[in-house]
């Protein structure tokens, strides 16, 4: 098992450039906390554009998945929006399981998900 990381690449409010959160290995109890302060930077900066990169995060619990639920509720509420991006395919499959993608785009490129964030495109 991978430790768990996140990277986050912060973006000013004004910047046309959205957030992007890289996550590593298993997102879970032990770790959602650590999740949850990088998305209440996220918040906190007033920029509510958010793509969440996921192809090296192994493991999604239940924990986790609440936890990018509630993050994609607080952007939506201040007119913001995330994508998430290359999530593995076990992740995946629970994405798809829990109906994700009606709820968000999923895509496979940093570089889409800038475009649908900038209005190009679902």
């Amino acid at each position: 098992m991978k430790d768990f990381r996140i990277l986050l690449e912060e973006q000013a409010a004004s910047s046309a450039q959205p957030h992007v959160i890289r996550l590593t290995g298993y997102l879970d109890h032990d770790n959602v906390g650590q999740f949850d302060r990088s998305a209440e930077r996220v918040l906190a900066s007033g920029n509510y554009r958010l793509i969440v990169e996921i192809s090296e995060l192994d493991y999604l619990a239940s924990s986790g998945i609440g936890a990018l639920v509630s993050l994609l509720l607080h952007l939506r509420r201040r007119g913001g929006n995330m994508v998430l991006v290359r999530p593995v395919p076990r992740v995946l499959q629970v994405l798809d399981v829990l109906g994700f993608a009606e709820l968000l785009p999923i895509v496979g490129t940093v570089e889409r998900a800038n475009s649908i964030l900038r209005g190009e495109s679902r």
